[in-house]
């Protein structure tokens, strides 16, 4: 164990006892240090919700939600909440992130010519 998380340990028992450094004992301060060390080694997620994702993504849910309409990223649902797999949010970050299609009217391509500009045909 780091002498610096033992440090700390130390301080938190003094402020949560409101004793003196003199009273603390090893044993207290070793425990109060391995209840830290395991707080701070967590467990994976798993899944996430599109919250969570976007700002894991560092980006906004609307955009993560343009992203999931593209079906770039999958989605499950569960219990009709959407929840988005961490190793799908893995894919997506490892393979070329690819821009969602556009929101709102598509835009027809430069080279098409409108409706009314088009030559009538005769019969």
């Amino acid at each position: 164990m780091s002498k610096i998380l033992v440090a700390d340990a130390a301080e938190v028992a003094v402020k949560q006892y409101k004793c003196d450094t003199a009273a603390v004992t090893m044993e207290a301060v070793n425990r109060l240090a391995e209840a830290g060390a395991a707080a701070l080694v967590r467990e994976p997620r798993l899944q996430h919700s599109r919250k969570h994702a976007a700002y894991m993504l560092d980006m906004s849910v609307s955009q993560l939600a343009d992203y999931i309409k593209a079906n770039v990223i999958k989605v499950r649902r569960e219990g009709g909440r959407p929840v988005i797999l961490d190793t799908e949010l893995r894919r997506f970050i490892k393979e070329d992130c690819k821009k969602p299609p556009m929101r709102g009217k598509k835009k027809p391509p430069l080279s098409a010519k409108p409706a009314a500009l088009s030559e009538p045909k005769l019969g």
